[in-house]
């Protein structure tokens, strides 16, 4: 127990009470003489400051306890490492001891361990700069991509323009083919931005009344641009008088690009995406529907749709991308207050719909998912 590197208390042992007299030299633990106290490593010779090398700092607030004039003392979260490389965290209490007429005779010393909540401490705080770590890496990567992939698509709308006008098809399909690999690109450096950004509870969104036909617009001529390349069409279904939705327009949209986006992939080259908008029956709520006409999922593979980094078993032979767009949508819709799930049959497509509360229907959420309520409140 003298060694420094040595735990403070003995495998199995959660607490102890060490008496030291007023030279600061030990003489019990948890009220029995430090001969009788073996399995504490202990001679008998220690002082304090050998056993708990950090008051040696602290040499004068000790001598004001010995003094009378301090009552308590505590030290927090106290390091220490075994030879096997274990970590063990401890917390103390130094009080004074007292005499029948009052006087301080010694200290006690009070060892609680609380390891297990000084490893998870030590974990976060881990975890927290691997965190600022990436974050600080996509930052950089995102800017580094963005310039030159916004200029190199600002040169291609301007070749496509002059090759429409010229009416070369041949020349045109090549070029959209281009956009669209340049589109995916950015598309998937947004994706990670936006994920590490949420593990570092700096994803936001921006919540407002928007109307449903305003935001369907330009989502749509966007999400028919990604199909063109493939061949595939998108088939709207609407409801009339949709109500006023309550959320973040942009993020709606990035959503939407990301279901249809996911779609396309599992379809077969020209064949149709569909989208359904709608007013939920069972709440204040419209419902967005994607369907496609891919290869389906079973059971285990639709409890996972939305994790981070998912792929399907063989999706590695069929599909391009990270597996960040659906972990990425549901943590965008849950952050707004909606919803999100899939439903499927193997070999007869998927279902993914979710549901964004209507402006007059404006709650405190109390459903998000851990991703999404750290998000919110970072």
């Amino acid at each position: 127990m003298a060694a420094n590197t040595r735990p403070l208390l003995p495998t199995g042992v959660q607490h102890a009470r060490l008496q030291f007299d007023s030279s600061q030299q030990l003489q019990q633990i948890d009220d029995r003489p430090v001969a009788d106290a073996a399995a504490h490593h202990v001679t008998g010779t220690e002082k304090l400051t050998d056993i708990v090398p950090e008051f040696a700092p602290l040499r004068a607030m000790v001598e004001r306890m010995l003094a009378g004039q301090l009552a308590e003392y505590r030290l927090s979260m106290i390091h220490r490492n075994d030879q096997d490389g274990g970590h063990y965290y401890y917390d103390l209490r130094l009080d004074p001891l007292r005499g029948h007429d009052d006087t301080v005779t010694g200290l006690a010393l009070s060892i609680d361990d609380v390891t297990n909540t000084g490893r998870l401490t030590a974990e976060v705080a881990q975890l927290r700069r691997r965190v600022e770590h990436a974050q600080a890496m996509v930052d950089m990567v995102a800017h580094d991509l963005n310039t030159p992939l916004t200029l190199l698509n600002g040169y291609l709308e301007f070749v496509i323009g002059e090759a429409a006008a010229n009416s070369n098809e041949t020349q045109l399909e090549y070029l959209r083919i281009m956009q669209n690999c340049v589109d995916r690109v950015m598309q998937t450096v947004t994706d990670m931005y936006d994920v590490v950004s949420s593990e570092s509870g700096q994803l936001r969104v921006t919540l407002r009344t928007v109307r449903t036909d305003s935001l369907l617009a330009d989502t749509l001529r966007i999400s028919q641009v990604r199909l063109n390349s493939r061949g595939q069409r998108l088939v709207v279904h609407t409801s009339e008088n949709l109500p006023a939705l309550y959320c973040d327009e942009l993020r709606v949209a990035q959503v939407l690009n990301n279901l249809v986006t996911n779609a396309s992939k599992y379809s077969p080259a020209g064949s149709a995406i569909t989208l359904k908008v709608e007013p939920s029956p069972k709440s204040r709520a419209v419902r967005f529907s994607v369907l496609d006409q891919g290869p389906g999922m079973n059971a285990e593979e639709l409890k996972h749709a939305f994790d981070r980094a998912y792929r399907g078993p063989d999706a590695g032979a069929r599909t391009a991308g990270v597996g960040l767009g659906l972990y990425l949508a549901r943590l965008l819709v849950e952050l707004q207050g909606g919803k999100i799930w899939c439903e499927s049959t193997p070999g007869r497509g998927s279902r993914f719909h979710f549901t964004l509360p209507t402006a007059d229907a404006i709650a405190p959420v109390s459903s998000f998912s851990d991703e999404a309520a750290a998000a919110w409140s970072a």
